[in-house]
């Protein structure tokens, strides 16, 4: 467990130590009290231009549930909170499998799932119709240069999923305690730890090849087998079991439990999957444009003189608007890609971002409802 103390505001040029300080001053605590403090998230408010300033999330560790439940109790500030940190720790099934798991896909789900089950013990076997990153980057510079396009190896298909080639944009607008699991991983991989306190991290494309690829020999070491440039190609199920799948060039593989993490873009295993019986549920997706804007003129626009201030994030243009039941426009906020000599126009995102461009794709949202 540990305390939070939010909404710390503080001037622009201040250090997380202030924030520190202010925590334990808010708390009556001094250092010899406190067995753990850290900044938990951070986010500038430049909302009122005449007032900018920090505000920090801290969190403070006492030793003993007991003395963390007081110090909320006596607290003066109802900003001042009790956390649990969540443990994620799935127990072990009671069943014998026939034969290890199969996890096909080896985007995010398929690399956790396959992180969890390798750590347990369960050797999985994981196939991706997709190359590894490094092969994967080959293919998709070159259909940028010449347009010849690799149907399995692409943007869309291979090692790390779609989000490779996407910045590695960590924002979700879930409330999920596991979501600090999930980001202190990527971090234990080679993520940069500012993505465990950012309100709004991304990892960046140049840095989150080499977590995939960390990723990838962590499975490795522990059991897991991966197999590229393999689709699933069929199931038998009899008797409401899974009996075994067929894969491309390997031919059947036994097993009683299977996970799907294939992305949205597998039509061919959509329709493979609906023949063998298997229930599919449509769900929402987006269709969009492109609009790319001058970086310096979002800025300017949002933060006024405070422009290029340090503190100051990349300028985002938030749009929502509703348009019936079923339907929404709203503006997935992409960053340019200007920022080294690798981040060419329409290539790869990196990690800094001191872009020519704010890129923003007003996105419609359809669900199947949506054409009857």
């Amino acid at each position: 467990m540990a305390l939070i103390v939010g909404n710390i505001r503080l001037p622009l040029e201040d250090s997380d130590g202030a924030a520190l300080r202010v925590a334990l001053n808010q708390l009556s605590l001094s250092g010899s009290d406190v067995k753990k403090i850290y900044i938990v998230k951070s986010s500038p408010d430049l909302r009122h231009r005449s007032n900018p300033c920090l505000v920090y999330s801290v969190g403070i560790e006492l030793g003993s549930e007991k003395a963390e439940e007081a110090a909320v109790a006596t607290a003066a500030s109802q900003s001042v909170t009790l956390r649990k940190r969540a443990v994620f720790a799935p127990q072990p099934g009671m069943q014998l499998l026939a034969g290890r798991p199969v996890i096909a896909g080896f985007g995010p789900a398929g690399m956790f799932a396959g992180l969890l089950l390798s750590r347990a013990g369960y050797r999985p076997l994981i196939i991706e119709r997709g190359a590894d990153v490094d092969t994967r980057v080959r293919d998709v510079e070159g259909f940028w240069s010449t347009g010849n396009l690799n149907p399995s190896s692409n943007v869309q298909f291979g090692e790390g999923g779609a989000g490779t080639f996407s910045d590695g944009k960590l924002v979700t607008r879930i409330n999920d305690p596991l979501c600090e699991t999930v980001l202190n991983e990527f971090v234990k991989h080679g993520a940069p730890q500012s993505v465990v306190r950012l309100a709004k991290p991304h990892i960046g494309t140049d840095k989150l090849r080499q977590v995939v690829k960390s990723i990838r020999e962590s499975i490795l070491q522990n059991g897991g087998e991966i197999r590229f440039m393999t689709r699933l190609t069929g199931i038998e199920i009899k008797d409401g079991v899974l009996r075994c799948v067929t894969l491309s060039g390997c031919g059947e593989v036994e097993t009683s439990a299977l996970i799907l993490s294939v992305g949205h873009s597998a039509r061919d295993t959509f329709e493979m999957l609906i023949k063998a019986g298997v229930r599919l549920e449509p769900k929402s997706f987006s269709v969009g444009v492109r609009i790319e804007h001058l970086q310096a003129d979002i800025d300017r626009g949002l933060y006024g003189a405070l422009a290029g201030h340090p503190a100051a994030p990349a300028g985002r243009v938030p749009v929502l608007t509703s348009a019936g039941r079923a339907r929404g426009l709203y503006l997935l906020y992409v960053p340019g890609r200007h920022g080294c000599r690798r981040c060419v126009r329409g290539g790869p995102r990196c990690h800094k971002r001191h872009e020519l461009f704010g890129a923003g794709r007003p996105q419609r949202k359809f669900c199947a409802r949506s054409f009857g």
